[in-house]
């Protein structure tokens, strides 16, 4: 939504009468004044869309409500990954530890804060847990800082920025995954450790309660004593398993027939009617949307 590129894009297309449509996969606010701004200035170029494609019903309702758009032009289609590049491995976790796996960007909005006040409790706990966090940005040194002021280093392990292809041999190497942000849209990573066969614990924001159902995940409000409550909750189960001898993680295990809403090899999902009416041309001229704007 925030390309000038493609804000020129969609006026030419406009221009030109051809068919638009725009996807949006992110929350934001409305009321400090960056966010009005911009709101203001997207809103301009999305009253000449067609149609408009959002991950989530969450997404779709901010989307609505910053852009005043007719919510009949706006659907709904969620993320999906291949989960053929996503398997369990379930020789690569450490049995000796219980492994908390963080891939994320280390920004203050993916809830870093959170992670670096839960830390310090959950190490004192459990001697046996450590964490395993890949990513990078400006909440970098919070991290090294926690680690450095309670001699976690080796039980905190950083690996700075991942590549793509690098992820999944991240994800297999833990028992939890755990996610901190403080607003999501969608949050694809947890389809990737549902994937992966992982037990999830994630903050309850945005989109996230709609991504899978609440047997796969445990939700956690965006507040450090719910979420280290729920890690401690989630460390024990680990611990459970582990003394179950017929439990073996496998990727059966972990998810169910696709949910109604996703596409596999089997067929197609009714979302791909959306599609269909996408693009469908109902032109808007121009001037006409740019007025309507103003």
């Amino acid at each position: 939504s925030f390309s000038g590129l493609g804000h020129e894009t969609v006026l030419h297309a406009q221009i030109l009468g051809i068919p638009t449509v725009v996807t949006d996969h992110s929350l934001f606010g409305f009321a400090d004044l960056s966010s009005v701004l911009i709101n203001k200035a997207v809103e301009c170029v999305l009253t000449a869309v067609d149609h408009v494609i959002c991950v989530s019903h969450t997404c779709k309702e901010n989307t609505v409500l910053r852009y005043r758009l007719d919510a009949q032009r706006v659907y709904v289609i969620p993320n999906a990954i291949d989960s053929s590049m996503f398997t369990p491995d379930v020789t690569a976790s450490d049995t000796n530890y219980v492994t908390v796996v963080v891939v994320s960007r280390l920004v203050y909005r993916k809830g870093i804060d959170l992670l670096v006040a839960i830390i310090p409790p959950l190490c004192a706990i459990f001697p046996q847990l450590r964490f395993l966090i890949g990513g990078d940005g400006p909440k970098l040194i919070d991290l090294e800082e926690v680690r450095e002021r309670h001699q976690l280093h080796s039980r905190v392990k950083l690996l700075g920025a991942l590549v793509p292809e690098q992820v999944r041999g991240v994800l297999v190497q833990g028992d939890i995954f755990l996610n901190t942000s403080l607003t999501e849209a969608f949050c694809i990573a947890l389809i990737e450790a549902a994937s992966c066969g992982f037990l999830i614990v994630i903050t309850a924001v945005g989109g996230v309660p709609e991504v899978l159902p609440n047997e796969f995940i445990q939700l956690a409000p965006a507040r450090a004593s719910d979420l280290a409550k729920c890690v401690s909750r989630a460390i024990r189960v680990v611990l459970e398993r582990r003394q179950s001898v017929n439990h073996t993680r496998t990727k059966s295990a972990v998810l169910p027939e696709p949910p109604l809403g996703y596409c596999d090899d089997r067929g197609c999902s009714p979302d791909d009617n959306a599609m269909d009416k996408s693009v469908t041309p109902t032109a808007v001229p121009c001037e006409t949307a740019m007025q309507r704007a103003w």
